[in-house]
């Protein structure tokens, strides 16, 4: 479904992302593991159209994306959550949402009704500010808003950091619903690798903004851990 080859993301004259290849399986889920620092972010914003591409090509259902705004990717299906959130901290959590609510007002109703039964949280905090929301509860906002555009792919950046453990549990509930039930394609990019191993099928370890090591869950070995992910 989704395929990126060779690529190549810098700033200035220093390579950022360097010649990364990743193919994301159909209704799967992968974790994007690697320490602070090595790339993850720029890759998913790549992904997603919000930093351009220095080389490569990154193909969705056999078209290049590589010219495309991050609203059209959007429009074909992409769906992203980016660190941080970045709600609107002034508008409530039904303003939030209905900038991204589809216009049809059947359409509409049906999609908020999804969501708060995905966030029931959201749901009794409808007519506070998202500025007023604990950290997790924005993240849950900043899904819930990602969701309202029924996205075929959704590109996950650290969705459990600075998160208290229910939920963490929530989320990764929620993920996995989402990719077996929906068959939505999930990339999750997680600095946990206890939630790694439970909401992944697959995982790419990027290092110095290379993908050093790839497979499936299961098969994430003792000695990569230690070389890649240990503090």
């Amino acid at each position: 479904m989704l395929r990126a080859s060779q690529i190549w993301q810098r700033y200035g004259e220093s390579a950022i992302l360097r010649g990364v290849d990743l193919t994301l399986a159909p209704g799967k889920v992968t974790c994007l593991l690697g320490r602070n620092g090595v790339g993850k972010t720029t890759l998913l914003r790549c992904l997603m159209g919000l930093l351009p591409l220095w080389k490569g090509e990154i193909l969705w259902k056999g078209k290049n994306l590589a010219r495309l705004s991050p609203e059209k990717r959007a429009r074909m299906g992409f769906g992203y959550v980016p660190q941080g959130r970045q709600i609107f901290p002034l508008l409530t959590v039904e303003e939030n949402l209905k900038i991204t609510l589809p216009a049809r007002k059947t359409e509409r109703e049906r999609t908020r009704a999804e969501l708060y039964a995905y966030f029931p949280v959201l749901k009794e905090m409808a007519r506070r500010q998202g500025g007023d929301l604990s950290g997790g509860q924005q993240q849950q906002l900043a899904i819930a808003r990602a969701l309202a555009l029924g996205p075929e792919l959704l590109l996950l950046d650290e969705p459990t950091e600075g998160v208290q453990p229910n939920i963490v549990e929530e989320i990764v509930a929620l993920v996995r619903d989402l990719s077996r039930l929906k068959g939505i394609t999930v990339l999750q990019a997680e600095q946990k690798l206890s939630v790694a191993r439970r909401i992944g099928d697959a995982y790419a370890i990027l290092e110095r903004g290379a993908a050093v090591a790839r497979g499936e869950m299961d098969a994430l070995s003792d000695a990569d851990v230690d070389r890649y992910l240990a503090a």
